[in-house]
């Protein structure tokens, strides 16, 4: 695995302004987003959320050559900021109350505090899906030097019905309000998992808690 250090992260950074790119791909049959492991040199169906942010980059989870990652850079002058590079908008086929987040993540060292992460935001019946409606959940990880994989179960109060609208975003959390954090992200999940029934409840689990899958 090579070492991702922050100059090159501050070099991507300096072509973020002149190369944005959006980008989407089917993971497996319950992901319900497209083109999540960044494939064939794109981003898109991903859309660009804040110009200068975000860009597809060749460095892959798997060292697959035909693939790829997002690379994002939070490089704003205020602290505990939370820049969003990309965004991808799913309509629910069907009923669920319970859901998965997960993304695989790798921040170089040498940079200020920070975190990748991966958002959810559900919109209200009849408005556009966007980041400007309620933010549910994100899945976050703070790992440097490696690839890190995390996922997050969301569990809603009630029922989402078929036909809402859902926003995933990927983001690039700092702290500072001094220097830049970026990092990759590649493998990204959101589905649902079902409506369950009898004892099995996840209201316990925190609104920013992420379990560490897989490291490497």
């Amino acid at each position: 695995m090579p070492h991702i250090s922050a100059r090159r992260v501050e070099a991507h950074a300096k072509v973020l302004a002149s190369s944005l790119m959006c980008a989407c791909s089917i993971a497996d049959a319950q992901n319900l987003l497209a083109n999540p492991r960044f494939d064939n040199g794109t981003a898109a169906p991903w859309q660009v959320v804040e110009p200068g942010v975000g860009l597809w980059n060749d460095l892959d989870y798997d060292g697959d050559d035909a693939s790829g990652s997002v690379l994002l850079v939070n490089m704003s002058q205020s602290s505990q900021t939370r820049a969003r590079g990309f965004i991808q908008c799913v309509v629910l086929d069907r009923p669920s109350h319970a859901f998965r987040l997960a993304f695989s993540g790798y921040s170089g060292s040498g940079q200020v505090s920070g975190t990748l992460g991966v958002a959810m935001y559900r919109s209200a019946p009849g408005d556009a899906c966007g980041v400007s409606q309620v933010r549910f959940a994100t899945a976050l990880t703070t790992t440097t030097g490696g690839w890190q994989t995390v996922e997050r179960i969301v569990r809603m109060s009630n029922d989402v019905d078929a036909g809402t609208k859902i926003a995933i975003t990927l983001e690039a959390h700092k702290e500072a309000s001094t220097g830049s954090f970026g990092g990759f992200i590649d493998n990204v999940v959101f589905e649902s998992v079902g409506l369950f029934a009898g004892d099995f409840d996840l209201t316990a689990i925190p609104v920013e808690h992420a379990l560490v899958v897989e490291s490497h």
